[in-house]
């Protein structure tokens, strides 16, 4: 059960243990390390006062904008999803460095509003998110990563020679690897349940730590950053907090990438979740209010 202490303290602010451990796989020249995360249901998080200054101006901005939106009249509401539709791509591919491919704009396009529709048919899981992986990288020019597919074989995250394996000055070597195929299958199976567990949590905060676990849980060869943010927002219309695609959330992940992948880092590393969850959450209330912005001017 996820717990919430009001009282912050050095041990739940930061210990490294909280945030998983490393597994040593293979022997001599192929060996490699790999992290494996611990379980959201295992973790203690500190709600700070910061984080719940946030969440209630969070949730009233969202509210805001959902009341908005839903004023509008039909083809207004089809006018705004287009145009905020556009700026999560165009924001989403930027961050996966595929901005200059036209194809994976036109598949990442199709492949939002599908997750929405979807979702009325299918719950937040394996099966929804390898579908919606499938069209967002359905372009021939990812065939090698196999769309629609749980990886079966490691994966890393480096320079671009980086390596699995570090060679012999500790030189090259990449500077995250991902679970095992094996783990990466366990934890994600945990990852969904906890999505439909733990309902009685504040779901901006769960919302943070959902993203958290499933980019470094990487259960796709490519394509994890863009499927990851497209679950956010699957999992604010499962809570009802989010009525449509209108929230472009890549857009400030893009303005702060460095902080987006240092607070990936301090997790990691040092077990920072709320440092983690405060920023999400503080993205998640400036895609909102950019979101405002634009269905005011939209209504000029």
């Amino acid at each position: 059960m996820f717990e919430f202490n009001r009282t912050p303290s050095l041990m739940s602010l930061g210990d490294p243990k909280r945030a998983g451990s490393e597994k040593q796989v293979g022997r001599g020249e192929l060996a490699y390390t790999a992290f494996a995360p611990k379980d959201l249901q295992d973790v203690a998080l500190t709600y700070t006062p910061k984080l719940v200054t946030l969440v209630g101006d969070t949730r009233a901005e969202l509210a805001a904008l959902r009341t908005s939106y839903e004023a509008l009249p039909q083809e207004k509401q089809e006018e705004f999803k287009r145009l905020i539709l556009e700026a999560e791509v165009s924001s989403s591919l930027k961050l996966a460095g595929a901005a200059d491919v036209p194809a994976d704009a036109d598949w990442l396009r199709r492949a939002i509003p599908y997750a929405f529709e979807e979702l009325a048919n299918l719950p937040i899981s394996q099966r929804l998110l390898t579908a919606v992986h499938d069209m967002a990288l359905h372009d021939k020019s990812h065939y090698k990563q196999n769309p629609g597919e749980f990886r079966r074989s490691p994966i890393w995250i480096g320079e671009k020679d980086a390596t699995l394996t570090k060679d012999a000055t500790l030189t090259k070597g990449a500077t995250f690897v991902p679970p095992t195929p094996e783990d990466m299958v366990e934890g994600f199976s945990a990852l969904e349940h906890y999505i439909h567990e733990e309902e009685a949590i504040e779901p901006l905060v769960t919302a943070a730590l959902i993203h958290y676990q499933f980019e470094m849980l990487h259960p796709f060869l490519d394509g994890n950053g863009r499927v990851g943010r497209i679950l956010t927002l699957l999992y604010l219309k499962q809570r009802d907090i989010l009525p449509a695609p209108i929230l472009p959330i890549s857009a400030g992940l893009l303005d702060q990438s460095f902080h987006y992948y240092a607070h990936f880092l301090d997790v990691e590393k040092r077990g920072m979740f709320e440092v983690w969850v405060e920023y999400f959450v503080e993205q998640l209330l400036y895609a909102a209010q950019s979101a405002r912005l634009a269905l005011r001017k939209l209504q000029a």
